[in-house]
């Protein structure tokens, strides 16, 4: 049996090793009709613990299934009572990206991240 040590290495070495695959776009059902997605930027399968931050109170777990520097694909218990905006928190780092909800499926959901507003310092003004 493989200590801990010794599948981490071996995980490692197969990431660094493995070549780039960009996955061809998804189906997704717009107005009653399914169209190609064309993504902005490839996505990665990443499988990481998160948590949903719900504006007003309310926090959720949830599996970060892809992630892309546009979105990500999460899986959660119920994806029913969720608003169009919230915030995902990234575990354990704690990372926060604003986020839009723009599709769920059974329990899975797709996110959108909301560009972060850089502002200068004092005046408020981009």
């Amino acid at each position: 049996m493989q200590t801990k040590t010794e599948r981490l290495a071996q995980r490692l070495t197969a990431i660094s090793t493995a070549k780039a695959v960009i996955a061809p776009p998804t189906p997704s059902q717009t107005s009653g009709r399914t169209e190609m997605i064309e993504r902005q930027s490839p996505r990665r399968s990443v499988f990481r613990q998160g948590i949903l931050l719900i504006p007003g109170g309310g926090d959720q777990p949830c599996m970060i299934l892809d992630w892309s520097d546009c979105g990500a694909r999460i899986r959660l218990d119920g994806v029913a009572g969720l608003p169009e905006f919230l915030t995902l928190k990234l575990m354990p780092t704690g990372t926060l990206k604003r986020a839009r909800l723009v599709w769920r499926l059974a329990n899975t959901a797709g996110l959108s991240f909301l560009m972060e507003r850089k502002t200068a310092f004092g005046n408020g003004r981009p």
